[in-house]
């Protein structure tokens, strides 16, 4: 989906600090992310949101060049609306890992959620299975 807000060369990037994910969910370099986020997202926005989550390592927030950032991840270099860095943004924002702030700054989850089950219905049948057994093993023994 094309983002409509224009991207400059150059956008902050902040960790977002959501108590309720941080506790249930999955750091972006989790088996659980791999296999069941990378079917939704694809293997463009799965590596953008990689590459994001590693450059704010030890980090509150850091300046991510696009053109660098595409280079680095093997895409074509670019800003414009339909680069393939553009578009993994936008496709994070959709699934709710990345949000935009104003004066170009952007939160990038550093723990993503556990899919709905709407969006574990569209997995890959090895992928669901594995979605629902790591719910399963989180929910609490009921007496």
């Amino acid at each position: 989906m094309p983002t409509t807000d224009p991207i400059p060369a150059t956008i902050t990037i902040v960790g977002w600090v959501d108590p309720v994910v941080d506790a249930t969910g999955f750091t972006p370099d989790s088996a659980y992310v791999e296999t069941c986020y990378l079917p939704r997202l694809g293997p463009t926005s799965f590596v953008a949101y990689r590459y994001g989550a590693q450059e704010l390592r030890g980090r509150n927030q850091r300046v991510i060049d696009l053109t660098e950032m595409a280079q680095n991840l093997g895409l074509r270099s670019g800003v414009s609306r339909n680069a393939p860095v553009v578009l993994a943004l936008s496709h994070l924002q959709a699934f709710g890992l990345r949000a935009c702030r104003e004066n170009n700054n952007y939160l990038l989850r550093l723990t993503a959620p556990p899919l709905t089950d709407r969006q574990a219905a569209r997995l890959p049948a090895k992928a669901r299975r594995m979605h629902y057994a790591v719910l399963a093993s989180r929910r609490p023994n009921r007496p």
